[in-house]
């Protein structure tokens, strides 16, 4: 496994969607679907930067929904799951869409680790399964996760190329 390093700029947008969803979710009064995480402000920032980061790594646009929606994914079809733990489980819920990859990603800003992969039906396994930790799901071993990105997910060399040239034309 590699740490990658998010850019300040990287970071900042991060922190931005981060606090957004934060924000929003407290303007609704939505509670958190599996318990409070020991800081939700760090527990969004930190998540937001953890699909950026998978998505700059797949070579897709990253669209930054703030309010979360089950059937598209976070990033082009595929779900990020973070955590600060750098041995941390990859969790996954009887909810969660069988057919579709799941990432764990790794770590704290600005370094974080892409641990690998698995679809939702292969994770949720009975041996994984968990009612101690007060949220009671699957919890995956990062040894028991396809390493890296799903490839079927990257972007063609085409499709970066273009991503490239977009970017090319407007800066400056």
């Amino acid at each position: 496994m590699i740490a990658l390093r998010l850019d300040s700029g990287e970071m900042m947008c991060a922190a931005q969607v981060g606090t957004l969803r934060r924000v929003r979710a407290l303007a609704r009064n939505r509670g958190e679907p599996y318990g409070t995480p020991r800081c939700p402000w760090d527990a969004d920032i930190e998540g937001a930067a953890a699909e950026l980061l998978v998505a700059r790594e797949l070579g897709r646009y990253w669209h930054p929904a703030l309010d979360p929606d089950r059937k598209v994914g976070d990033v082009a079809g595929v779900d990020v799951r973070h955590t600060r733990l750098d041995g941390g489980a990859l969790i996954l819920h009887d909810e969660d869409i069988d057919d579709r990859p799941y990432v764990l990603v790794t770590g704290s800003l600005p370094l974080l680790t892409i641990r690998g992969h698995l679809h939702a039906e292969t994770g949720k396994d009975r041996r994984w399964w968990r009612t101690d930790t007060g949220r009671p799901a699957y919890f995956v071993p990062q040894a028991a996760l396809d390493p890296g990105l799903p490839e079927a997910y990257k972007a063609t060399d085409f499709a970066r190329r273009g991503q490239q040239h977009v970017q090319l034309q407007t800066e400056g």
